[in-house]
Parts: C-alpha cells; sequence; structure tokens
C-alpha cells in the first residue's frame, strides 16, 4: 500500500517545484528598455518588472500615436503596436460628415487646432447652435451643435454631431432617429432618440470624439454645480444654515440623497493619480456639504477587488468631519497592492449590495420612504474594466431596484469620469446615465484636472438665489407655484410683474404712463409678493426703455408699445423664502446654470435656441384671481399667422400690422379662446423646463379683455374667435437688461450692455 501513497507525495512535491518554479521565473523575468517616443516622453508605473505600465505622452497639442500606453507581459514583452516605434502626432479636431439643409465651410483635409468652421442653412431654414465653431487644443470643437431646422416636426431636428451620421428624417411622436461615429470616433451619448409627445427627444445628444480628446475642468464642475443646485431645490430648497432638530426631521420627510464614489485602485493607477483621486473625493464631499443637501456617502475603492472607505449604512454617513477622518485612515493605496485587474462590475455589485442593506435599513426604521431617496453613482476609473463581466448588467440591475421609470428618472444619476488617455469612452458611456441636456460622461486628462474641478466646486456664490424654483404643490398657498409674480397697486391702473432679483422687478412701461405719455405719480404706488404687510414695497426708482413712446404713432390714430417694458427698483430688497424667489431672466449666469449650459462657452442665442425651441409652444401667466393659464405661442413660419389674425377683430387694417408689428413682440393666440386681461399687464409670460421657470417675455397688450364679464370665468369672444396677445421679448431688450441688472444679475459674455434705438 505504500507505493500510491508515495506516488502521490512525489506528484505534489513535483507540482510543487514547477510552481516554484514558475513564480521564480516570472518574478526574475523583465522586459526590455523599451525605446522613447519621438517628440515625446515616457513614464514607468513599476521599472521594467511584469504587470508595469509604460506611459506615452507629448507636447501640448500632440498626441502619442498608435498606443497611448503598453504592459510589460509575463513573458518579457512589451505588448505590441502596429508601428514599430511610437511617435507624436498633431491633434485634430472630428471631420463634419453630413450637415442637413446647409452648408459650412472651409473644408481642408484636416481641422487642425484654430481652426473655425461656419455653419449657414437654406432658404426656409433657421441655424440653432453655435454659427462659428472653433477646434480647441482638447481636440472638440467649442460651442454646440449647429442644426439648420424648419421647425415642421412635432420635436425640433435633433441635428447629426459633427463626425456622426444620422439615420432617420422624420420628427414626429414615436419616430425614431439613430447615431454612428465615423471610423476611429468613439459615440458619446444617446445611440437613439425617440420624439416625445412633449416636444423633447428622449436620451441626450450625441457626440463623436476622438480617443486622444479630452473634457476640461470647467466642464465637469458645470455639470455637477448645476446637478448639485437642482438636486438642492428637489430635496429641501429652503433650507436653513442653523441646525436644529425640527428642520432635520423636515429634510427627512423630503428625503435624503445617496452619493456612491467609485474609485479605481488597480495597479495601472500610479500612487500619485490615486493620491489626487483622494483628494477630489474629499472636495467632492466638501463641495456637496457646503450645497446644504442632506447627503449621505457610501465610498469604495476597487482593483480585482473591493475596499469600503465609508458605508452608507454608517450613521455618520452624512457627517463631512467623519467621512474626511474614514477617507484619510482607510483610502489608501497600498490597500490593493498586487491587484491589477480593473473590476468595475464588483465595485457596482458592491453599490447594488450597498443599496439594498441601506432599503433595509430605512424601512426598519420607517422615518422616511425609500422610494423618496435620490441615488448618485460616481465612477473614477483610467482605464478599461477588464474582468468581472460587463458593467453594464450591473447598472441595469441598480436601474430595476430603485425602480427607474421615466416617470422616477431623476432619482438615479450615474456620472463616468475616466482620467487619462487609455479611457475607454463607449464603455463608460453605456454605464452613465443619458437624459436630455445633461452630460453624464467626462474623460480627463490628469487626476490634478479632476481635483481641480471640485475644488473649484466650493468657490461657487449664489447658490441660495437660484431662480426660477417653484412647488407644484397642492397646499393652499398658491404662491408656492409662482413665487416671482408681483402685483403693482395704485398706479392709474393695476399691472402685473415678476421679480428677476431681490430689488428688481420686470413689468411693463405703459403701467407708468398715460395715453399722452406723460409720467404718472408713483409715490403711492405699492407691490407686493403676497398677501402679507412685510411682503409690500415701495417703488424707489424705475426705468423705461428708453426707446418706449406710446405716442409714436399718433398721426396714424394708433398706440405704439413697442418696447413696452419697464425696470422698477425697490425701495428695499426681500429675503428669499419659499414663496418669494426671482424667475429665471435668458442670457445670465443663474439662468445658464439652471439650463446646464457650458459656463463659459454658452452665448444668449443659444438660450434662445435652447428656450424657444418649437415654433408653437405652450406658455403661461398668471391671472388676475392667481390662477396659472396657458396659451399658444407662435414663432417662426407661424408668427405671421398668429400677428395677421387681429385682422379679424375688425379694428385693424393691414396697413396697421405693417406698422405695428416689431420684432420684439411675442405673439400668443388664447388656448380655448382664453387671453389676458387688463391690469394682467407686465406680468411674465413663461416656461417650464425641468423643475425651473423661464421668463420669455412681459404681457404688454391684447385684442380681447378676458375679464370684460368677469374675473373668474374668462369666458372666451362671443363671436368665437382667436384672440391674439403680444409681449415683449426679453431675448429683444438684452442689453437694456443688462445696462440695469449688471451690478446684481450677472449676463452671458456677447450681451452688450448698450443699443440704438431703431428708425420706425
Amino acid at each position: 500500500m505504500w507505493f500510491p501513497f508515495a506516488l502521490l507525495m512525489w506528484a505534489l512535491l513535483t507540482a510543487r517545484a514547477q510552481v516554484d518554479h514558475a513564480e521564480s521565473a516570472t518574478s526574475t523575468v523583465r522586459c526590455a528598455e523599451p525605446d522613447d517616443i519621438r517628440n515625446g516622453t515616457i513614464l514607468l508605473s513599476d521599472g521594467l518588472n511584469v504587470g508595469s505600465v509604460l506611459w506615452y505622452s507629448c507636447e501640448q497639442d500632440y498626441y502619442p500615436f498608435p498606443v497611448f500606453s503598453r504592459t510589460c507581459e509575463s513573458n518579457g514583452e512589451w505588448t505590441k503596436m502596429i508601428t514599430r516605434r511610437a511617435y507624436c502626432r498633431e491633434i485634430v479636431c472630428p471631420k463634419p460628415i453630413i450637415f442637413e439643409y446647409g452648408y459650412f465651410f472651409p473644408r481642408p483635409k484636416s481641422y487642425r487646432i484654430n481652426t473655425t468652421l461656419t455653419f449657414e442653412c437654406y432658404d426656409g431654414y433657421s441655424l440653432r447652435g453655435s454659427v462659428e465653431r472653433t477646434c480647441m487644443a482638447n481636440g472638440k470643437w467649442s460651442g454646440t451643435t449647429a442644426i439648420c431646422d424648419n421647425r415642421a416636426g412635432h420635436c425640433p431636428n435633433p441635428g447629426i454631431p459633427i463626425g456622426g451620421m444620422k439615420m432617420g428624417d422624420r420628427y414626429q411622436i414615436d419616430e425614431k432617429v439613430s447615431y454612428t461615429c465615423s471610423r476611429g470616433l468613439d459615440l458619446v451619448g444617446s445611440s437613439e432618440r425617440v420624439c416625445l409627445e412633449s416636444g423633447e427627444w428622449t436620451g441626450t445628444e450625441p457626440s463623436c470624439e476622438a480617443k486622444y480628446s479630452f473634457d476640461l475642468p470647467e466642464d465637469v464642475k458645470a455639470q455637477f454645480i448645476s446637478s448639485a443646485t437642482n438636486v438642492r431645490d428637489l430635496l429641501n430648497p429652503f433650507k436653513k444654515k442653523k441646525e436644529n432638530l425640527g428642520r432635520k426631521v423636515v429634510i427627512q420627510k423630503n428625503g435624503t440623497l445617496n452619493i456612491y464614489i467609485l474609485v479605481d485602485a488597480s495597479r495601472s493607477v500610479p500612487k500619485e493619480t490615486f493620491l489626487q483621486f483622494k483628494k477630489a473625493v474629499i472636495f467632492f464631499v466638501r463641495a456637496f456639504s457646503s450645497f446644504e443637501l442632506n447627503a449621505h456617502f457610501g465610498i469604495i475603492s476597487y482593483a480585482s477587488g473591493v475596499k469600503k472607505v465609508v458605508e452608507i449604512s454608517n450613521d455618520h454617513s452624512d457627517k463631512d468631519a467623519e467621512i474626511m477622518e474614514e477617507i484619510d485612515n482607510n483610502m489608501n493605496y497600498e490597500d490593493h497592492e498586487g491587484k491589477s485587474g480593473t473590476n468595475i462590475p464588483l465595485a457596482l455589485k458592491t453599490v447594488y449590495e450597498m443599496m439594498v442593506l441601506q432599503k433595509q435599513r430605512v424601512e426598519s426604521k420607517k422615518a422616511i420612504s425609500w422610494d423618496d431617496i435620490r441615488h448618485v453613482v460616481l465612477l473614477l476609473t483610467d482605464g478599461k474594466s477588464n474582468m468581472g463581466g460587463r458593467p453594464k448588467d450591473f447598472i441595469n440591475k441598480i436601474t430595476e431596484f430603485l425602480k427607474i421609470e421615466p416617470s422616477r428618472k431623476d432619482y438615479l444619476d450615474v456620472y463616468a469620469i475616466g482620467i487619462g488617455q487609455d479611457v475607454d469612452l463607449t464603455e463608460l458611456s453605456d454605464i452613465a446615465s443619458k437624459k436630455a441636456d445633461e452630460k453624464h460622461v467626462f474623460k480627463l486628462k490628469s487626476a490634478e484636472d479632476l481635483k481641480n474641478s471640485f475644488d473649484e466646486m466650493l468657490s461657487v456664490k449664489e447658490i441660495g438665489d437660484m431662480c426660477g424654483l417653484s412647488s407644484t404643490s397642492d397646499s393652499g398657498d398658491k404662491r408656492l407655484n409662482y413665487p416671482w409674480h408681483v402685483t403693482i397697486q395704485n398706479l392709474a391702473t393695476k399691472c402685473s410683474g415678476s421679480l428677476v432679483t431681490n430689488q428688481w422687478v420686470l413689468t411693463s412701461a405703459h403701467c407708468f404712463i398715460n395715453s399722452k405719455g406723460s409720467h404718472l405719480e408713483t409715490s403711492g404706488a405699492k407691490l407686493s409678493a403676497g398677501d402679507g404687510d412685510n411682503t409690500s414695497r415701495k417703488i424707489a426708482d424705475y426705468f423705461l426703455h428708453p426707446c418706449f413712446d406710446v405716442t409714436r404713432l399718433k398721426a396714424d390714430n394708433l398706440e405704439d408699445y413697442d418696447y413696452d417694458i419697464a425696470l422698477v427698483k425697490l425701495n428695499y430688497p426681500y429675503t428669499f423664502t419659499e414663496t418669494i424667489r426671482p424667475i429665471c431672466i435668458p442670457c445670465t449666469h443663474s439662468t445658464n446654470r439652471a439650463l446646464k449650459m457650458p459656463p463659459a462657452k454658452t452665448s444668449c442665442k443659444e438660450h434662445k435656441d435652447k428656450l424657444l425651441s418649437n415654433n408653437e409652444m405652450t406658455v403661461k401667466f398668471i391671472t388676475l384671481n392667481n390662477a396659472i393659464q396657458n396659451f399658444t405661442l407662435m414663432l417662426d413660419n407661424k408668427r405671421d399667422s398668429c400677428t395677421n389674425g387681429i385682422l379679424h377683430w375688425g379694428t385693424f387694417t393691414k396697413d396697421d400690422i405693417q406698422k405695428l408689428m416689431r420684432p420684439r413682440y411675442l405673439c400668443t393666440e388664447g388656448d380655448k379662446g382664453y387671453s389676458t386681461c387688463k391690469g394682467e399687464s407686465g406680468g411674465a409670460v413663461y416656461i417650464t423646463k425641468t423643475f425651473r421657470n423661464y421668463q420669455l417675455g412681459a404681457i404688454s397688450w391684447g385684442v380681447y379683455d378676458a375679464c370684460k364679464y368677469g374675473q373668474k370665468e374668462r369666458p372666451p369672444p362671443r363671436n368665437n374667435l382667436v384672440p391674439r396677445d403680444f409681449h415683449i421679448s426679453l431675448f429683444e431688450v438684452q442689453p437694456w437688461l443688462k445696462h440695469h441688472l449688471k451690478d446684481d444679475l450677472p449676463f452671458l459674455d456677447d450681451v452688450v450692455a448698450s443699443e440704438e434705438c431703431p428708425e420706425h
């Protein structure tokens, strides 16, 4: 019986010797000294040892070709390249392939940095987006997608990204468009979009990006500031800074934000980069704490395995001091030493498990509903997942667990930020959320850029002055639904207005003059933003637009309301509350943040394209009896039919229309026959987009007084005609607005502060 036992022992010893020999061989295997990159430099993560990563870098405006990095393999060879030696290539921007219904120039062989593209549309089409786009040093085009649109569809033309192609040219409800990119470019965003009944497209606008392109720190900062301010409003927009128990109970009832941060610590991440990641996480936590969000954090580092740095179920996961201490003590590069894999699926699985545990904990306490909690996942990586399966599968699992449907899309945001050149943008785009007008995928040049992005979030001011907030609550206080609305009394006629800052009200110029153009006495005037005495203010000063002259057409027996707009400065400012807040007005930085548009690159025209997106739009105003009323704004090719409609009222001629209808007017048709009343002049004509309210114009005049037979009923005209109302477009008076408001309300850089009155 000894023979089998001896044989077994011999086999085990032989196998062990072979393993020892293999491990010894592996430990002694080294790669050869690599060649330098022409016109660049190299960096090794672990010398010439197996698993070491070789990074190539180039001077500014150039990128490594054919690869950005190579790895020392177990056979002592560096991973292969298609060329014998790497070199530095000049950065160029993607080439346009198709531009629908228009043309662009120039058309060189390649688009080098600082090359400017100009777009023009064919007759009958209007251009949305940037007329000019310049190739930037990061390999991307400045501005936004240029689109030629005749607004014939239910949804606007969604456009084609530079370097991409679009399949589908029908833009009616439920119609689809799909996108692909040229060879060598990654598609970031939605590859397919569907036209919704709301006139908007599903998903997020796609872009085609070169593998060497990257985002700028300000792009990341802008998106997270915008997200933080919007989430802050959704959870508890009027949170006081003073700590007390009662406030905490209110916050819990209103909801909580859970933030999960996943930090790559795989072998390909140098220690210096990991330490920058660590600093970035600290700045991120501090920034969100400064926004006064009721946020809980779960922080994970991952390589082949995972480490839970901060458990979101801990009692202190919402206390930044304790979180900082745990990050400092528990987030160490050495925790994953020797573990070379990048297991993003396992990191996402850990997030899922945290959610399951947190749900059980929340439901056992019964203090808040799990379904009221919003979730943010922030993934930081330097490359591509190389083990554990498909990351997307676990995103799907998280989405299903949180019951994320169109009606609950704001309860989950997944951001994916890649650092360095070896990032798989396609994979990150697959992981990240896809929402209209939002960006959830970023690729930064270095971890230093990431740290700077979050560091600069701490310097943001004006969070407390967020514009356009309102509530859709059915509570008894209607002002929650329109906290910017102001009534003006004790003038010759009653008027309305809108708060645009804490001390300025926008209204109509004709409220302050009589039919002869003489100014009225204003010392007894009272402006009210509510019912209580503490909501009333007096007029410190007022300013009519200098181009307003109601007597201009007196010889034609007409009153001229062109430029019928005024600003009132209050005798002392309001303190913003739930029921007193400003509305967003176009072409300002506060509106830019609300629209989630790039802070340094957006133009006033792009605000106009964004807010006036269709040639027929439902807009709103506040009535005399404090109700929200809809009517239809007619633009572009539908505007003429709207303005010509006043001919049916019998008091106007075609010649009158020629003299009266100026570019400043927005024309609306009364919804179901409804229109404005006397006393509503100066009120905001506004739209609501993604929880914010944006003023497009100020009510000026109309052809039918809907309150002639009673304010509550507002019956349609007895002759079944469709009423027309006219409003001063805020886009047409930007220089005047900036001239008076610039010290209180920062405007976009392309808005000038002066203009000449046109010759009529």
